[in-house]
């Protein structure tokens, strides 16, 4: 797999992972292999980043099983600092008895598997029809936090759609990345509750 698109895709996504959080399944990110599409997942229960990554343009993620797994986020961040989102080279991924390694570019980082389940996050992310709600409010930290997320994956003029949905439902922002490899990236911020 590209190593540009899998680390550009797992900064993004970890920008919404808790961090020391007591539900400790929220301080992960969620790889999800299904179809020959890699998707990595993570929520602080406010807000929820995804990505979906290929292994090359025209295939399949080569040798990955299909499945899901929690990876630590102390593991997500060694992986980060091993690896650069800038590079041409390629990554192999291999998910252990115990752990997923990440190997290629003259480097090698694991990260633990955590136990846990993760959040259905697929029933957050359905848009449901109606009229947008204008009076919701949105942390401005976690907005700021998530077009700071997009920027290496959607080059120097990219674009972001930016929808709010109706009535108890969250802001949703989506995204074609241009980094080869990384076929969509999308972030959901929850409202915030009314005082």
């Amino acid at each position: 797999m590209k190593q540009s698109a899998f680390i550009a895709a797992l900064k993004f996504v970890a920008h919404a992972k808790a961090k020391n959080d007591v539900r400790y399944y929220l301080n992960t990110v969620q790889f999800e292999v299904s179809a020959g599409v890699l998707t990595l997942i993570a929520t602080d229960g406010h807000r929820l980043a995804w990505a979906e990554v290929a292994a090359h343009s025209d295939g399949p993620v080569a040798g990955l099983p299909d499945g899901q797994w929690l990876i630590d986020g102390a593991g997500v961040d060694s992986i980060l600092k091993a690896f650069k989102a800038n590079s041409t080279g390629t990554l192999a991924l291999s998910f252990g008895d115990m752990c997923l390694l990440v190997e290629g570019g003259g480097g090698i980082a694991a990260a633990m598997y955590c136990d846990g389940k993760f959040p259905d996050w697929r029933r957050v992310t359905q848009q449901t029809e109606g009229e947008p709600d204008p009076a919701k409010h949105i942390n401005c930290d976690y907005l700021a936090d998530a077009g700071k997320a997009f920027g290496p994956l959607l080059g120097k003029y990219g674009r972001t759609v930016v929808k709010v949905g109706p009535q108890h439902s969250c802001m949703r922002l989506e995204a074609v990345p241009s980094v080869a490899g990384v076929k969509s990236a999308q972030c959901i911020i929850m409202p915030m509750r009314p005082e």
